[in-house]
Formats: C-alpha cells, structure tokens, sequence
C-alpha cells in the first residue's frame, strides 16, 4: 500500500511559473530550462521505480519522496522508502544514460557518454548516508527501530552499469530487479515489531516530511518586478487575458476561458509565497472587484484564514 504518495517537486512547479512569466528572450530562461530537464529526468526515473515497486506483494508498504529533519538541522531525502514490519528499504534512484563505472578503490562514480566521462557524486555512497540518517532520525524520537538496507537503482533500463568491484552488483541495479531484490529479505529478517508500533513508526515518518522550498529569485538572481503579471491565455500563451462577465478572452488570439485565471493564481503561490490576499490577487489579475476576486479564489477551494479585506487564501 502506499502510504505517501511521490508529489511533482515543488521546484519543478516553481521553474514552470517562471518559464510562463518571464519575459521572451530574458537571459536567465535557458538556465532554468536547462535546470527543469535535468529535474523532470529526475522525476521520470523515480516514475519508474515506483512502477516497479507496484509488483510487490500487499504486505510491503511504501512512503514516496520523503524529507526528513534531524534534532540538529540536517536533512536528508529519501526517494522510496519500501517499510514493513521486519526491515526497512532505502532507494537511492538515478535516470542517467550511457555507462556508468563504480570504482573499488577511490569510490569514484563516473558516466561515459558520446566518449565524454564525468563524475558525479557515488549514488551508493548517497544511500548508505541516508540509511544512517534515518536510523538517527528514528532513535532522536525514541521510536522502534528495525532494520535498514539500502540501495542504489537505475531507472533506465539501457543504461550500462560496471565496477571492478564485484560486491558493487549487490548494491546497485536496475529497476526490473527490485521486487526480487526485496524478496531476499524475508528470508534474512524473521523478528518483527507489534501492528502498534509499526503504526506510531510510519505515522512518525509521514508526519515529519518537510517539503524543500526555495527561493527561485535569490537562486537566479531575479527581481520580482520582472515577473509578468495578469492571466495567461491557455491557447497562445499571450499575457494578458481580459475579464468580462466571468470569462477570460485572449486580447490576441480572441479564445475565452472561464478558468485560466487558476494558472495565474497558482503561479502567484508558487513564486511569491503559499498565500495570497485578495487585493494581492487583484493586482496580478488585473481585476478591480473585490467581490469578484473573492468568488474567483473560493472556487479554486482555497482555504481562507482571516475574515477581514486582509484576509489570506492559501492551498
């Protein structure tokens, strides 16, 4: 069963505001292309893995995208968490093409590709920190601890995986293998924990997932001044729509919607923080009704704190 499931990363929602809002030709839209491909590969081979994950028998659970804070600051992220009674499962995914040799002696993980070799940071070295990790976070808050392996998985079948190091074969593998991977350890692990304490444990962990959330204008040198404002046209993707009796009409390509002014809600909260006002919302709307702004924000089910004109609407 899942027990969370793996959300879009707040990041790639983030970097999709941006590409929509910028202006056409603004110089720092290649490099958040370039940052949204290698985010969106990212994510495409934690699809994956997930997808194998679904062969498991009932009786394992899993918790997606996991980010967790220890007592002293640190966090740690964890791709797939694969739980049960018995042991636990850290995965480490990387979607990398090409041939990826893992070096016995110096640790060094290098992919060759169009005859170019590059180093990366050692995806097995990354889950065997996270395993330490998360047994840490688990002791702090006093919580039964089970037993925790971990692995590192490439999502992409045709990638090429080599060592001199044989015993690097049992660490790191292609997706496919993982439900037989997993198999091996109901043999090792016998000892279980109560349904109540495997229970508080998991609840603990989903609990204390902790969503990274950057700032996008500090990480691209941006002002906020340029950002477009006003709702995009879903067809021709000109800013801005104007707003007549509760349809949006596209001042250049004359196609109306009575939704679109959602987008542009949604990338306010992603750029400038999870809430807004209503006369924020006017303002990036191009809109002059209070009423109207109010209505707009209540059909997109957004929760409201406050009663008064300040009052803010947030997911």
């Amino acid at each position: 069963m899942i027990l969370k499931e793996r959300d879009i990363p707040f990041r790639i929602m983030q970097n999709d505001a941006l590409l929509r809002r910028l202006p056409e030709g603004h110089p720092e839209i290649q490099a958040i292309m370039d940052d949204q491909a290698k985010r969106k590969a990212g994510l495409r081979g934690e699809q994956n893995v997930s997808y194998h994950l679904t062969f498991l028998p009932d009786k394992y659970d899993i918790i997606h995208d996991i980010r967790l804070k220890t007592k002293y600051g640190q966090t740690f992220q964890i791709d797939s968490l694969v739980v049960s009674p018995y042991f636990f499962l850290s995965l480490e995914t990387k979607n990398m093409i090409g041939t990826l040799y893992f070096e016995k002696y110096s640790k060094q993980f290098t992919r060759t590709i169009n005859e170019v070799e590059e180093g990366f940071p050692n995806p097995i070295i990354q889950a065997e920190r996270h395993q330490i990790q998360l047994k840490k976070w688990i002791l702090e808050r006093k919580l039964p601890i089970l037993p925790i392996e971990c692995y590192a998985v490439i999502s992409n079948p045709a990638t090429l995986i080599k060592s001199n190091e044989e015993k690097i074969y049992q660490k790191v593998f292609h997706a496919e293998h993982l439900p037989s991977k997993v198999k091996t350890f109901e043999d090792q692990y016998k000892q279980s924990i109560c349904e109540k304490d495997y229970k508080r444990l998991t609840k603990t962990i989903i609990k204390g997932h902790t969503p990274l959330k950057q700032d996008v204008f500090e990480i691209y040198n941006l002002q906020k001044s340029e950002i477009r404002d006003g709702v995009q046209c879903p067809k021709c993707h000109s800013i801005p729509m104007s707003y007549h009796f509760g349809t949006w009409e596209c001042l250049k390509c004359h196609s109306s919607s009575k939704t679109a002014y959602k987008k542009a809600v949604e990338d306010y909260l992603y750029l400038f923080g999870e809430t807004i006002t209503n006369q924020q919302c006017r303002n990036f709307l191009h809109l002059p009704s209070r009423h109207v702004v109010r209505e707009l924000l209540l059909r997109m089910k957004l929760k409201q704190s406050g009663k008064t004109k300040n009052a803010n609407y947030h997911w």
